[in-house]
């Protein structure tokens, strides 16, 4: 078995190289048809729209292998998936070799048609998102149905991809929708979880917003100084939806405990450039507002798919560290730190007080504030 040696406190550390990553977060496109004014992609500085490339697809597809190799994809970050002309064959071709894919939308461009593609190939799971307020998606686009209760939820969509499921006599994809929980949309909330579970949405993943203006962070319902707040809201949201669906639900105070998602899942994030990053925080340029304090956060890649391979990228010295050091926490922890005010290291992404890169001890994911699929 081939090691990496590190040295840490006077230990030797030696880290065994992993194989491949058994799921790919891959973002199709960095386009989106909507301009929702609470998505991150709006602070997005490095706003080059592309696709992703036809060889860093071939590279992805060529490491599928439900076995031993990349066995889920999901296809998400900050574009719309279904704006890359060349979804339909990947997702085909990607199927087709065994893996699992689940999908996140904001629905607008899934159609009768593409519904018929989704059930016919068996993608696993298709992930609507929806707001209501200041993050309103509907409010995006005009041709987004409005004939429910609630302003622009997809009706015609749940209920065209049931009627197909029921006539294939499948129960995929699984219909799963997705909600950001802000102050001025929070009192919608148990109408959608009502509508939701009449039409037979089937699981609801709700998070906490993740402020990038100072409007936004009015919005926002969790504290990192008080539990109480935190579990009274909690307590709301639970009631009219527990025993009733599939759900999952933030944190809105302050753990104890770090977990970081994608590190625990042994997952790599594909951007639309064919780069390699471990998490959605660390994909992009953009800025976080986390109580009170802006920073600014910057991508860290550890190479690109158009030039090197997956393998390589995933075993390399530095991506072993990385997903070393979070796993066990050897990074501060910013959040509730008493030297957080005056703290210098908050101002940006690249380095933390302990001497080491990125920082993540500001990451809201890490304490399961803000959620992903």
């Amino acid at each position: 078995m081939i090691c990496e040696q590190f040295q840490w406190n006077g230990a030797t550390i030696s880290i065994p190289a992993r194989g491949l990553p058994p799921l790919l977060y891959v973002e199709l496109s960095s386009r989106c048809n909507f301009s929702c004014p609470g998505c991150f992609r709006g602070s997005n500085s490095d706003r080059e729209e592309q696709d992703l490339s036809q060889d860093v697809i071939n590279t992805i597809l060529s490491c599928i292998d439900p076995e031993k190799g990349v066995r889920r994809l999901f296809l998400g970050g900050i574009g719309e998936p279904f704006l890359h002309p060349g979804i339909n064959s990947f997702v085909q071709e990607a199927a087709a070799a065994g893996a699992a894919i689940a999908i996140q939308s904001n629905g607008s461009l899934i159609d009768e048609k593409a519904i018929r593609f989704l059930v016919e190939i068996g993608v696993e799971k298709l992930i609507i998102s929806y707001e209501t307020g200041g993050l309103d998606h509907a409010a995006q686009k005009e041709h987004v149905p409005r004939n429910t209760e609630l302003a622009g939820f997809p009706l015609q969509i749940i209920r065209e991809i049931k009627r197909q499921k029921k006539e294939a006599g499948t129960n995929r994809p699984i219909i799963s929708m997705e909600w950001v929980l802000s102050a001025d949309s929070v009192h919608h909330v148990e109408e959608f979880i009502a509508v939701s579970i009449r039409e037979g949405v089937e699981e609801l993943l709700f998070s906490n917003l993740l402020p990038t203006t100072s409007e936004f962070e009015k919005q926002v319902l969790y504290s990192l100084n008080t539990e109480k707040n935190g579990k009274e809201i909690l307590s709301a949201l639970l009631k009219p939806i527990r025993h009733r669906i599939h759900y999952t639900m933030p944190n809105f105070f302050l753990s104890t405990e770090r977990y970081c998602p994608f590190i625990e899942k042994s997952s790599a994030v594909v951007r639309s450039d064919g780069a390699l990053a471990p998490c959605y925080r660390l994909l992009h340029n953009s800025r976080e507002i986390v109580a009170g304090k802006e920073m600014a956060l910057h991508p860290f890649l550890f190479g690109s798919l158009k030039n090197t391979s997956l393998e390589e990228l995933w075993n390399s010295r530095d991506y072993l560290w990385f997903r070393f050091s979070v796993e066990n926490s050897l990074y501060p922890s910013c959040l509730d730190c008493s030297l957080r005010e005056g703290c210098e290291y908050l101002v940006d992404s690249d380095s933390h007080c302990w001497g080491g890169t990125p920082s993540c001890g500001n990451c809201l994911w890490s304490r399961r504030i803000i959620l992903c699929p």
